[in-house]
């Protein structure tokens, strides 16, 4: 995993703790919303 963490940093991917994705999950679903994407 260590690795994999550095490979990430190293090839300039954004990377995001675990605890951000429900957060940025809700944040995607709020402007699907607005866009007027179809709800599932």
């Amino acid at each position: 995993m260590a690795e994999e963490g550095q490979e990430a940093a190293r090839s300039d991917d954004a990377v995001v703790s675990v605890a951000e994705v429900p957060d940025l999950k809700k944040r995607i679903r709020e402007l699907e919303r607005v866009l007027g994407y179809p709800v599932e």
